[in-house]
């Protein structure tokens, strides 16, 4: 692959914005949620997929980063595959991969501030 192509690649994948990883859709519906922590989240015992499609209504601020790496981490400690195509569904890897794109952008925004 030429060099200027994997230049390219690698710039989309660099967020200056939490808001560069959120979809239009789920900003624009932010408000309808009313979610204001990832405990307000868990609490209403969604199944995992809607879980994690529901994280991603919250805003920078709302997400603890703790939190958020602790529960990535349980979700591959019980399923290595999750993001494997053969193993689950479409859906299911968009959400997973979001939470971690957004876990990706806190971990630098931390290290900026070390």
């Amino acid at each position: 692959m030429p060099y200027h192509q994997i230049v390219g690649i690698a710039n989309n994948l660099i967020v200056s914005d939490f808001d560069d990883i959120i979809s239009n859709t789920i900003k624009k519906d932010r408000p309808k949620r009313g979610y204001s922590s990832l405990e307000d989240v868990f609490k209403m015992e969604f199944d995992k997929n809607k879980e994690m499609l529901n994280i991603a209504y919250l805003t920078e601020n709302q997400i603890d980063f703790d939190t958020l790496e602790t529960y990535l981490k349980s979700i591959f400690e019980k399923d290595k595959d999750a993001l494997n195509i053969e193993h689950s569904r479409s859906d299911y890897r968009i959400n997973l991969r979001r939470l971690i794109r957004i876990y990706d952008y806190l971990k630098g925004k931390e290290k900026t501030f070390d």
